[in-house]
């Protein structure tokens, strides 16, 4: 009886283990990879006074993406891409933010969604200053700016 008693703490024991082993492999970030460089990403919104918190003093560049909304009709902007070749060039990226071009935008509550041209906006955070980035299509900027209705902004993390 002692011995049905002992396994049964023990197998209990173990599932606990596992369990835990679970769940803190699920609040783990995904780790993805560019070039040689491993990265993570979370979607988050930039409004408001919430830009301050983003874009801390640093030295930042903004991709030059056209001011005409049919360049990005129906087609995909592939971010990583972009990403990719600064990384295979030893840009020294730290950060980038991604807000994609859109036809519509959501208030700040989500309640109500309005026709829009929303323009792609690209802002990579740089280590130190590397102007072989503008070689790529990124200018400097001192303020950098997502622009408007940025609700869904990608935010990539270079580890």
């Amino acid at each position: 009886m002692r011995n049905k008693k002992t396994l049964s703490i023990l197998l209990g024991l173990i599932l606990i283990i596992i369990a835990l082993i679970l769940i803190y492999s699920y609040f783990q970030p995904e780790y993805k990879k560019i070039g040689g460089r491993h990265y993570t990403i979370e979607i988050i919104r930039i409004v408001g006074k919430e830009r301050e918190e983003y874009f801390k003093p640093g030295i930042y560049y903004q991709y030059n993406f056209s001011n005409n909304y049919e360049d990005y009709m129906n087609k995909n902007i592939d971010v990583e891409a972009i990403l990719e070749e600064l990384v295979n060039n030893n840009i020294p990226v730290q950060e980038a933010w991604f807000k994609n071009f859109s036809t519509a935008c959501k208030s700040d509550e989500g309640e109500i969604t309005l026709p829009a041209v929303v323009i792609p906006a690209l802002i990579v955070r740089l280590s130190n200053e590397d102007p072989r980035i503008e070689q790529f299509g990124f200018i400097k900027t001192n303020n950098p700016d997502i622009g408007w209705c940025a609700l869904k902004v990608r935010h990539y993390i270079f580890h």
